[in-house]
């Protein structure tokens, strides 16, 4: 008699394991998500605490623990060692967690409440986070001539529109660097590539004016100082008074046929030799004719040459005393507007593909796999554990 009793608490165990794998199965079948590993194996190992809670009652005498060497089951943290048996043939009483209450347990651990607040997450940080631009977009060089003919007023004018250009450019993208070169018959990197207003500044009002105009040494020192920077967009503002009279010439048959009927001569060939094959396919290039001192067909051919060395004619602008600050806070205003543009684009592209890729990792770890801790490879394992554990009393009650 008291075999058969104990016969019927194993079964009424292992029916009850049946009902909890039944639930988790049908819960897996209905596309449902699992909590994440953390609470699901916390629930498991409550859930399996409940389901073999197996009290024997005993005499003294013959009361027995089960020993870690005999009894223990380690698969998932589950063991055997909570079962305590005896060896004495004394009536045994089994009290099991009922099928409905393991049901709801079950039923628990499938719930898309996790994915659902996840998801939340993800649209709250995509609408609330801050658009952050590149921390370094625009590389700008201006190019200033100071040859003899600039002395004077055009050369305080000159001084006055480079630094505002300046202030007005670093107020309103921060990030940016400016380099300043001077040229004459020579040229040099006067300010490498900085936001230091003062610096630009103090340089820029320290100019003296001298010399002969060489626009082909001016473009190879500006892209040398180009090449040094680390800015996703270069631009520069070439700003000269007159024709130029010295540097490297070329008047080639590809180069006369190219500018056919522009009268232009050897240097101002040279000069776009170099500024088509170096500066061009490196840098946004934006031109200003100051020519006050230039007349007649001596000025068309300046205003051309100008037009010519921009990346488009209408990116050159003729100025004279009066309006050269203007022309120069136009310019800035475009490369700035330009860069707000830029930067708005490239943030939006970024944080779209933030979203979608962890939009991507979260579903990788609902539907998962052992290595992202999917709580479904889990729940099978700790009711694997469960059965294990009935099996090991059906056992020891056979034997006693």
């Amino acid at each position: 008699m008291k075999k058969i009793k104990s016969l019927i608490a194993c079964v009424a165990s292992l029916c009850i394991v049946s009902t909890c794998a039944f639930s988790v199965s049908a819960a897996e079948d209905n596309n449902q998500t699992i909590n994440g590993p953390a609470t699901t194996m916390s629930n498991m190992e409550d859930l399996s605490n409940s389901v073999i809670n197996v009290t024997v009652a005993t005499q003294p005498a013959y009361q027995a623990v089960a020993t870690e060497s005999d009894a223990q089951f380690t698969g998932t943290a589950v063991t055997t060692e909570a079962v305590t048996t005896s060896a004495a043939p004394a009536e045994s009483s089994v009290d099991i967690t009922t099928a409905e209450a393991l049901t709801t347990t079950a039923a628990g651990l499938t719930t898309t409440e996790a994915l659902t607040t996840t998801v939340t997450e993800i649209t709250t940080e995509a609408v609330t986070s801050e658009t952050v631009a590149p921390k370094h977009t625009n590389d700008i060089v201006i190019g200033l001539d100071i040859s003899g003919s600039m002395s004077g007023k055009p050369m305080e004018a000159m001084k006055d529109a480079a630094v505002e250009f300046c202030k007005y450019t670093l107020k309103n993208d921060p990030n940016a660097r400016i380099a300043v070169v001077p040229f004459d018959h020579n040229s040099t990197v006067g300010v490498s590539l900085t936001n230091d207003e003062a610096a630009l500044t103090n340089y820029i009002t320290s100019l003296d004016d001298g010399g002969s105009t060489n626009f082909t040494g001016a473009f190879d020192t500006i892209m040398l100082e180009l090449q040094t920077g680390t800015g996703e967009r270069k631009s520069v503002v070439f700003m000269a008074d007159g024709l130029p009279n010295n540097g490297v010439t070329d008047y080639s048959t590809e180069m006369k046929e190219k500018y056919a009927g522009k009268s232009y001569g050897s240097y101002d060939l040279g000069a776009l030799k170099v500024d088509n094959e170096k500066v061009k396919p490196n840098a946004n290039v934006y031109t200003v004719g100051f020519f006050d001192s230039l007349s007649g067909s001596q000025k068309d051919r300046a205003v051309a040459l100008m037009k010519d060395l921009a990346s488009d004619p209408v990116q050159y602008y003729d100025a004279d005393i009066d309006t050269l600050k203007e022309v120069f806070g136009k310019i800035s205003e475009d490369i700035v507007v330009t860069t707000v543009a830029y930067n708005d684009g490239n943030s939006a592209s970024a944080e779209t593909q933030k979203v979608t890729e962890k939009a991507a990792d979260t579903t990788d770890k609902t539907n998962g796999t052992p290595k992202t801790g999917d709580t479904r490879s889990a729940a099978p394992l700790a009711v694997t554990a469960i059965a294990a554990a009935a099996v090991v009393v059906l056992v020891r009650k056979k034997n006693d």
